[in-house]
């Protein structure tokens, strides 16, 4: 009888190990899933919020290259305009005034054109701005 005691107590106790072993194995399992799936999350959104940012400077940069074009067109313009003035100049009092007048244009058109070029910087960090606070609002 003592000795079914003892057999009884030993195959309790295997079964408790047994059981307390499968309970860890289970739980490092479960753990590790759930570990993979919540780095995997982070990763995805990770990647949505760089992508938000890179298509945000794609967009930055084609407001700040057609304002550059704009802004570079008027200088041209304004240099033409220059030019044709003093080349139409016939004489050296005449010259003068055109090169005077000339030099007013070139930097009326200078002026103009480095407020283009301003205001698209200042779109283009608001595009990036509101892309940064839509990316940091994403979770």
């Amino acid at each position: 009888r003592e000795s079914i005691q003892r057999l009884s107590g030993t195959l309790k106790d295997q079964v408790k190990d047994l059981v307390n072993d499968k309970i860890t194995e289970v739980k490092d399992t479960v753990t590790k899933v759930v570990t993979d799936k919540v780095e995997e999350v982070k990763s995805d959104l990770l990647e949505r919020k760089q992508k938000l940012i890179d298509d945000a400077q794609i967009q930055a940069n084609k407001v700040k290259a057609e304002a550059k074009k704009q802004a570079d067109a008027l200088r041209s313009e304004a240099n033409k305009r220059a030019y044709e003035l003093v080349a139409a100049a016939r004489n050296p009092i005449e010259k003068v005034a055109a090169e005077r007048t000339a030099k007013g244009i070139r930097d009326e058109g200078e002026k103009n054109a480095k407020k283009i070029e301003d205001e698209a910087n200042k779109r283009a960090d608001q595009i990036m701005k509101e892309a940064r606070d839509q990316a940091d609002k994403l979770k």
